[in-house]
């Protein structure tokens, strides 16, 4: 996924609200709600085990290289980590 001008219209909210994500719960582009209640249904049927497959693998290393850009910084400079509140 690329950094795009069409991020509103990937966003399932409401078109006259400005909205600033404050690091809690927001709101997730259309595609990534897929993605997750795609993990949830992975999680439920197989377990944490499936979390090793290479699918995840790429999603996460995906995901470091597109935050990445936006930061402009090198992917091995970006980390992932749990939720602190969890």
């Amino acid at each position: 996924m690329q950094p795009t001008d069409d991020s509103r219209e990937r966003m399932a909210l409401n078109q006259e609200v400005i909205y600033l994500n404050h690091a809690a719960m927001g709101i997730l582009p259309k595609d990534s709600l897929e993605r997750a209640k795609q993990t949830l249904m992975d999680f439920s049927q197989f377990g944490e085990h499936k979390f090793d497959f290479p699918e995840y693998q790429k999603d996460y290393h995906n995901s470091r290289v597109f935050a990445a850009k936006i930061l402009g910084v090198q992917p091995e400079n970006v980390s992932v980590l749990r939720n602190t509140t969890c």
